[in-house]
C-alpha cells in the first residue's frame, strides 16, 4: 500500500511494456501484460498484469485496479 510498482522492477523487466502499460492508464483503458518482476528477496518471477479502471457513481475513472498472476514464463 502506498508503493510503486518499481519495487517489482529489476535488471529483465521491460521498460517498453512497462511504458505500454501506463500510457494505456492515462488514457483510461483496461490493459494487460505479462513481465518479468522480482519479489522482495530478489527471486525473479513472470506475471500477467491486468490493469482496469474502477468508476464512481458519476461514471468518472476514480482509481485503477491491478491484478497479477503468475505465469511460467514471457
Amino acid at each position: 500500500v502506498g508503493l510503486s510498482n518499481s519495487i517489482l522492477q529489476g535488471p529483465e523487466t521491460d521498460q517498453e511494456i512497462l511504458e505500454g502499460l501506463m500510457a494505456s492508464v492515462g488514457r483510461g483503458e483496461s490493459t494487460s501484460a505479462t513481465l518479468v518482476n522480482y519479489k522482495k528477496g530478489g527471486e525473479r518471477f513472470v506475471n500477467q498484469v491486468q490493469v482496469m479502471p474502477v468508476y464512481n457513481e458519476d461514471n468518472e475513472i476514480d482509481q485503477f485496479m491491478a491484478m497479477l498472476h503468475e505465469v511460467d514464463s514471457v
